[in-house]
């Protein structure tokens, strides 16, 4: 989301291009990279995110399970993924 939000911001004309978008490649690369996982010839999903974020003190924070298909995890990525290519026009 925080990708994402950066691509909004160069979008919209808040951020500079020239800073940001490099940041914002980075992060793709590091999703395509780390948390794409393919399923089969037709399905992809996002793997390696957390089960999810509630209040809590640091040894919970770091104890969080590690899931993959989450439909919060899976539309972040979709709307960052759309967003990204939109920059790259």
């Amino acid at each position: 989301m925080f990708a994402y939000s950066m691509c909004m911001g160069i979008t919209d004309g808040i951020l500079p291009s020239a800073t940001f978008s490099p940041v914002v490649k980075n992060a793709y690369a590091g999703i395509e990279k780390i948390s794409l996982k393919q399923i089969d010839d037709q399905w992809t999903t996002i793997a390696n995110v957390c089960h999810g974020t509630c209040i809590g003190d640091k040894e919970y924070y770091y104890a969080r399970k590690v899931v993959e298909g989450t439909p919060f995890a899976l539309g972040a990525a979709i709307m960052f993924h759309d967003r990204y290519h939109l920059l790259k026009k």
